[in-house]
């Protein structure tokens, strides 16, 4: 059998068959594109699957850009339609008066903007009423993590948090709560301070925590639990350090903690 597979004549290469010019355009398009995409070392962030998962962050604020943070058309509080309703009378008297038939300006929207020195007077005012006297944020603009919420020109949210976390104020002007401002502001400042464990102290029957009825969000959360905020300990007169003797407010408080990593 070997003597048949033994052969002494010379090995011949095979000829390669011969393509057609539009079979070798082909070859060489798709070795281009092997070639192409043996350079790629990296993925941008902005095409990668991971900014699928977790979105592409937000641009900063620029002379270009809107200067809020957000604007909110569906939000119609008590105390913006008390507004309305005074815009409606006064107008129904002067056209009355004038015999006119004039129109009433539509809601504006809410925005949400960063802290500014122009909000400070507004702002000190509001969390004087809401908290107790004496409290001046001038100095929180340095933190570049104050919000507020304005209807125009009038300050109806405010929320301040500390370079190390701490949760100073978030206030809500009466008759503006219950629409998820707060809500909204305690998301971005969140949000922002991301690097850092958020806490603060809060009154223990403050709404956010007691939950009345109105308050209820859709899921059945409290507002501070929905953020993951946990509290790790019970104060006793907490507040007697800030409020009057005569103030009837309550002065226990809990601390909270929303934990990072």
């Amino acid at each position: 059998m070997s003597r048949y597979i033994r052969s002494s004549a010379v090995l011949s290469a095979v000829p390669s068959p011969t393509l057609a010019p539009e079979q070798d355009d082909e070859e060489r398009a798709s070795s281009a594109f092997v070639n192409e995409c043996t350079k790629i070392t990296y993925v941008p962030y902005e095409n990668s699957f991971a900014s699928r998962l977790n979105g592409l962050s937000q641009p900063p604020l620029s002379k270009a850009a809107p200067p809020y943070i957000r604007r909110e058309y569906w939000i119609y509080p008590l105390g913006l339609q008390f507004l309305q309703e005074i815009a409606f009378v006064t107008r129904n008297k002067l056209d009355a008066l004038n015999s006119t038939n004039t129109l009433v300006r539509s809601a504006s929207p809410i925005d949400f903007m960063p802290l500014s020195s122009t909000h400070i007077s507004q702002c000190n005012a509001l969390l004087e009423r809401l908290f107790w006297p004496g409290i001046n944020i001038f100095d929180c603009i340095s933190y570049r993590t104050g919000i507020v919420a304005l209807y125009r020109k009038l300050v109806v949210g405010v929320g301040v948090v500390t370079p190390d976390g701490y949760l100073m104020y978030l206030a809500v002007r009466p008759y503006w709560e219950g629409q998820g401002l707060g809500r909204m502001m305690l998301w971005w400042l969140i949000k922002e301070n991301d690097n850092v464990d958020i806490s603060l102290h809060v009154a223990a029957d403050n709404p956010a925590l007691v939950c009345p009825t109105h308050l209820v969000l859709s899921n059945g959360e409290i507002m501070y639990q929905s953020f993951g905020f946990k509290a790790e300990e019970y104060i006793v007169n907490f507040y007697d350090k800030f409020y009057d003797e005569s103030d009837r407010r309550k002065r226990d408080a809990l601390f909270l903690r929303l934990r990072r990593g």
